[in-house]
């Protein structure tokens, strides 16, 4: 597996992905309104990243 901040950064790509998959299997269209509140949704995860903080051991 990968550290938090990595598996972090792969998560902003899970909206993106479901929109994909929803598509493909269910037929479901695409509308300009589901991509905008998707970017939305990673910009905002992007705005309150988590900062790791060094051990003091």
């Amino acid at each position: 597996m990968g550290g938090m901040a990595r598996v972090s950064q792969v998560q902003l790509l899970q909206p993106f992905v479901t929109i994909g998959a929803v598509t493909l299997f269910l037929g479901e269209p695409i509308t300009p309104a589901t991509i905008i509140f998707a970017i939305a949704m990673v910009m905002l995860g992007r705005r309150d990243s988590v900062t790791v903080r060094p051990s003091n051991s």
